[in-house]
């Protein structure tokens, strides 16, 4: 039953066993009688705060209090007329989880988990939960397993696998231009961008650190399609590879993979990021990552990074034209379950991937006859930063619509993608007419985006009010020299810039700042001993501003550190115009 103690959830299942050895003690009255009500509170008070009101996707869901929350609504689902829980359904399902061959733990743990949950569970009391926590929609939960049995432990047979995926319409990417091993002896391992990523241009050599580095193609692919890394002479020390290779794809049509790697690995498509983990681990071709992308060009071009920590070291990938967002995700907007549909907005809008790939399916929520689902779609497309699209759709679906919760969702959506408070429909229409252009020229991102994708150190997700999306960098950011983040921010025209953060420091003498702005590792510009201004409180949010100069078009990573420590900082959104 690895699924069921997957990412968050191992550390949130430990926290609801704590509660049930508190209910199961209740009997002998103080101090356990009365106590398991309170986990009950302090499980749901955490999933509305830390996750319920974020749009983080649940695979990311915090590993403490706010993953227990789905261990307890399904607990407290067995209970009748208020009653004492039902313990059956659990220990059913770990009963027989011991008793079934392992499972691997990819990207379908998931699926896995809403299908035993289904099992185990009273299903009409099982939906509702997995549509409010933004599991997978219910068409694609009904259609996993992809293969009878799912995925188990034992040798791979890697002419079975190859056969299957190829029934799949699954192409396996067996030839790979690898640039490395770049010694990595400052263990930065993603972090090191030795040949300016983000603005990938594929040159025959590169110098990096006075050493020149080439293209090869004769790193070994085994049965599988796995490159093997380690191989190659110093690449089984802490060191980063590169690889890239063609796909035939179509322009605009999403593009899904399936992505194993050892250990930390980066992707981009046609330029675009599309996939980051860092995790030390080994290649599983069956328990793989899923991902998607949007191509910009029938012929599209695959960047990875790899980042080996020591030893092994290899890299997986396999891609089809997509048949989850449209094929699954279309099928549920279909359906003629206002629920359904509803929840498919909220799931759509916690995804972490390109507008593009989910725009059509939330302006059809936009557009739905359900008042309820249209909300659903205007906070989900709140969330799409930097995308004109999306403010076009919220300005336009404003002047149409009399629901007065629908027109509320707007104006909040509105509010949180051009910072700008809008009195009516008329003004915002105004808005957009003149300063439209703002947007395609200018990039902001959420700074609590960082946890997970960039390279961070301190603080926390934080959950104060007002902060956009609900939260924030919080936790204590600021109070220790070494505390730091970093971005990733783009540059659509050359010009001037002011970079713009927002922010929040209730504490006395707060932290002092170092901005600097990199392409690749050289340094562009920076700004050290940036003083912050104290707020009034920990939801007065203010924004710091910082003239740069003159940057050229081009993707920049902005790092910001703490020159001096002092009164913790909270950081909300930053970027630039």
């Amino acid at each position: 039953m690895e699924h069921w103690r997957a990412e968050g959830f191992g550390e949130g299942f430990a926290q609801f066993c704590q509660a049930y050895v508190v209910e199961r003690l209740g009997c002998l009255g103080a101090p356990y009688a009365g106590r398991f009500e309170q986990y009950v509170k302090d499980f749901r008070g955490a999933g509305q705060n830390e996750y319920l009101g974020t749009r983080l996707p649940i695979e990311r869901i915090v590993a403490y209090d706010p993953s227990s929350a789905v261990f307890m609504a399904l607990a407290v689902s067995t209970r009748r007329g208020g009653g004492a829980v039902d313990w059956m359904p659990f220990k059913r399902v770990f009963r027989d989880g011991m008793k079934s061959p392992p499972r691997r733990v990819g990207g379908d743990w998931l699926l896995q988990f809403a299908v035993d949950a289904l099992k185990y569970f009273d299903a009409k009391q099982v939906w509702p939960i997995l549509r409010k926590f933004r599991f997978p929609p219910e068409e694609g939960i009904a259609a996993w397993p992809r293969r009878p049995g799912g995925w188990t432990d034992g040798p791979v047979d890697c002419a079975k696998e190859r056969a299957a995926w190829k029934a799949a319409g699954e192409t396996v990417i067996t030839k790979w231009k690898v640039l490395g091993p770049i010694p990595d002896s400052r263990k930065l391992r993603l972090g090191l961008d030795a040949i300016d990523d983000e603005n990938f241009r594929l040159k025959q050599e590169y110098v990096v650190e006075g050493k020149t580095y080439r293209w090869r193609d004769d790193t070994r692919v085994d049965g599988c399609g796995t490159v093997i890394l380690n191989e190659l002479p110093g690449g089984d020390g802490s060191c980063v590879f590169y690889l890239t290779a063609q796909i035939a794809v179509k322009k605009g049509r999403p593009v899904r993979f399936w992505i194993s790697s050892d250990d930390d690995v980066r992707c981009w498509l046609d330029g675009r990021r599309f996939h980051t983990v860092w995790a030390e681990r080994g290649v599983d071709v069956r328990a793989t990552d899923f991902a998607w992308a949007l191509p910009e060009r029938d012929e599209a071009t695959i960047l990875v990074k790899v980042a080996n920590h020591y030893g092994t070291a290899g890299f997986h990938l396999r891609y089809a034209m997509d048949d989850w967002y449209s094929g699954v995700c279309e099928r549920e907007m279909a359906t003629g379950d206002t629920a359904r549909r509803a929840a498919l907005m909220e799931y759509l809008g916690s995804r972490q991937v390109d507008a593009g790939i989910v725009r059509p399916l939330l302006l059809k929520g936009l557009g739905d006859r359900e008042a309820t689902v249209r909300a659903a779609a205007a906070r989900a497309l709140a969330g799409r930063r930097n995308d004109a699209a999306s403010v076009d759709a919220l300005v336009g679906a404003w002047g149409k619509e009399s629901d007065a919760v629908v027109v509320e969702a707007l104006r909040a959506g509105l509010r949180e993608l051009t910072f700008e408070t809008f009195s009516d429909a008329k003004a915002a229409a105004a808005w957009r007419t003149k300063r439209r252009d703002e947007l395609s020229n200018g990039a902001f991102v959420e700074c609590e985006m960082v946890y997970g994708v960039e390279p961070v150190v301190g603080g926390f997700y934080g959950n104060n009010a007002g902060a956009f999306a609900g939260q924030h960098i919080g936790r204590g950011w600021g109070m220790a020299a070494d505390h730091f983040y970093s971005v990733v921010l783009d540059v659509a025209r050359a010009g001037p810039r002011v970079l713009r953060l927002r922010y929040a420091a209730a504490d006395a003498n707060p932290a002092r700042l170092n901005i600097v702005v990199r392409r690749g590792a050289a340094t562009v510009a920076e700004k050290r001993d940036i003083a912050v201004n104290k707020t009034a409180n920990w939801t007065n949010w203010r924004w710091l501003e910082i003239k740069l100069g003159d940057l050229p078009a081009g993707r920049y990573h902005v790092d910001v550190s703490v020159a001096r420590p002092g009164g913790a900082v909270d950081c909300d959104v930053i970027g630039w115009r």
